[in-house]
């Protein structure tokens, strides 16, 4: 896929309005680079993969067929909660279709109905999967936790330990390389959520660098 994929909101109308908030749910788009530099119309990516709830993060495998992307936990047209009605995240897999649309939708081995998975990255060679979740046994809050490519599929998540997660929440992981950027309200911050950063040095990681200002602010 030649641009980029983000997830964003449309004009909220009819069924399509987050009671939370009055905005719409969010969905997957695209946006794809002209020669002069600018930037396409934004389209919502075709096929299964924008449902009727929220939808997204997502991150594409490097040869661009295989999509890992977050939703909302639903069933046809109902809104999925637990006994303390919570909604929990899910993550799912998306193949590219000849027609270019995204199916073939398929379950995370490691979704649960009772605590959120999502917020997927890619290590460059697409063997070790990221994703944060609040499954039992981590620190606190959403932990970031990896999963090795195996033969069958991925291996069980591994938590990556107490450097780089806390009793608060670390969420949304990117990779660069041997960067990992994630975002926590658990480190020392500005306010709120901040970015960091840490480097995999073998089996550890570096203790997490805050990017500080003006890459972060006190929101």
């Amino acid at each position: 896929t030649e641009g980029i994929v983000f997830t964003g909101e449309t004009e909220p109308s009819g069924k399509n309005t987050n009671p939370w908030t009055g905005a719409s749910f969010l969905d997957v788009f695209i946006s794809k680079p002209s020669a002069t530099g600018s930037w396409s119309a934004p389209q919502k990516l075709k096929g299964e993969v924008n449902g009727r709830f929220h939808d997204g993060p997502a991150v594409i495998s490097k040869d661009g067929r295989t999509m890992f992307f977050t939703r909302s936990d639903y069933f046809k047209f109902r809104l999925l909660k637990d006994e303390n009605a919570i909604s929990h995240l899910m993550l799912y897999r998306a193949e590219k279709q000849a027609d270019g649309s995204w199916g073939a939708i398929h379950s995370f081995a490691y979704n649960g109905d009772d605590f959120s998975a999502g917020h997927a990255a890619l290590s460059s060679d697409g063997n070790t999967l990221y994703y944060i979740s609040d499954m039992p046994g981590g620190f606190g809050g959403t932990d970031i936790y990896a999963c090795a490519k195996t033969a069958d599929g991925w291996g069980y998540p591994k938590n990556l330990g107490p450097t780089v997660n806390t009793g608060a929440n670390e969420m949304f992981p990117t990779l660069s390389g041997d960067t990992l950027y994630f975002a926590s309200n658990g480190h020392r911050t500005l306010g709120g959520l901040d970015i960091f950063r840490t480097v995999r040095d073998s089996a550890e990681w570096s203790a997490p660098e805050n990017l500080n200002y003006p890459i972060n602010t006190p929101f």
